[in-house]
């Protein structure tokens, strides 16, 4: 989850997260959501996550090799 870096910083991801707790949480039809594949570099989305109260079940690291 994320947007182009042209979009950044416009609130398009809380906006995302807001309009999932106001319409699709209140249905209960959706018991559990995975917010997966966030880079362990990318601060701003694992901060949303953090903000959401989501709990953290796995870590996806990236490494570079320099040659």
């Amino acid at each position: 989850m994320g947007c182009k870096k042209k979009f950044q910083n416009h609130g398009i991801e809380s906006a995302l997260i807001r309009c999932l707790q106001q319409e699709v949480l209140p249905r209960n039809t959706i018991k559990g959501v995975e917010l997966a594949w966030v880079g362990d570099f990318n601060d701003k989305m694992l901060a949303i996550h953090e903000a959401t109260g989501a709990t953290q079940d796995k870590i996806h690291r990236t490494y570079r090799l320099v040659f």
